[in-house]
């Protein structure tokens, strides 16, 4: 018997061939604009919101609330990162992928669309923390493509016009200059996540979630920030990085999957996803040579 899900898919791949492709509006990367976007995609609980990482130092780290349940890294796009991530590709396609499958992962196909990823990235890996409302575009998005692969949910995301009027409404409200459609952004998201008190980044350029190192000690849980600078990768483009069952992945649509890092919180402790992901990120900034354009939130608990 066919399922919804199996129609939408074959709904969204119809006369895919030939089409261009489609492209939204960039995000402006900085917390205020996102905590008004997810409320427009239907979160409808004021208790968790995106605020600013201003840096690593331990004292800075103690101004952000707890607990940290999603790490959002906003960073520029270089060759020097495009060679690296091309030798990754190939790499991954001879060896098979280290991922929870309880991680939602979603491909990037759609130009601009990385802030966006990451923001569905974060939350979709976390939908136990939050109230959706039924009747606005994320609740309808996650439950139509539950049960899709990371490439069929990308191929519905380029049907959901509900999707796509979401993100282009809060972009051109956005502080700075609203950037065209079809300007090339050299900036972009990924997503960091704790997925079993495992370190993961998920970018949806990456074929699958990639898993670093970075696991937290035994009773404690995976401290995600200051685990990221361990860990390689670099360029403005948004990534974010997520706790999937206590490890971390890191969620970037770019990737055909999941990167899976190998932060792990302990047996009986949760991953701290705020410390888990800081070697990752300094990595990143190092590798970029001093690239001062890099910015971070976290997606956090509030009073």
């Amino acid at each position: 018997m066919t399922t919804s899900a199996e129609i939408s898919v074959a709904a969204a791949t119809a006369g895919e061939l030939n089409q261009p492709k489609p492209r939204w509006m960039p995000l402006e990367g900085n917390p205020e604009v996102l905590n008004k976007y997810i409320k427009n995609l239907g979160v409808k609980n004021d208790d968790y919101e995106f605020v600013e990482i201003i840096g690593f130092d331990e004292e800075l780290l103690a101004f952000i609330p707890q607990p940290v349940i999603a790490v959002l890294l906003i960073f520029p796009i270089t060759d020097a990162h495009e060679d690296r991530r091309q030798k990754e590709f190939e790499e991954a396609a001879h060896t098979p992928p280290d991922y929870s499958q309880a991680i939602y992962f979603l491909k990037q196909t759609i130009g601009n669309a990385c802030g966006s990823i990451a923001v569905i990235h974060s939350i979709a890996n976390n939908l136990e923390k939050f109230q959706l409302d039924s009747h606005k575009p994320l609740a309808q998005f996650l439950e139509t493509t539950k049960l899709m692969t990371p490439e069929q949910r990308a191929e519905h995301l380029k049907h959901a016009m509900d999707m796509a009027t979401a993100n282009d409404t809060i972009a051109e409200e956005g502080e700075s200059e609203v950037i065209d459609r079809e300007e090339h952004v050299n900036l972009h998201f990924v997503c960091f996540v704790n997925v079993n008190n495992e370190l993961y980044e998920l970018d949806g350029r990456h074929p699958h979630p990639i898993k670093h190192k970075a696991k937290g000690e035994q009773g404690q849980t995976l401290d995600l920030l200051r685990v990221i600078d361990r860990e390689e990768h670099v360029n403005l483009h948004f990534v974010c990085f997520v706790n999937v069952n206590n490890e971390l992945y890191e969620l970037d649509g770019r990737h055909p999957h999941p990167i899976k890092h190998k932060a792990k919180g302990e047996q009986g402790q949760t991953l701290d996803l705020l410390r888990s992901t800081k070697d990752i990120i300094m990595k990143l900034i190092d590798n970029a040579g001093g690239d001062i354009r890099f910015s971070m939130m976290a997606l956090t608990k509030i009073e």
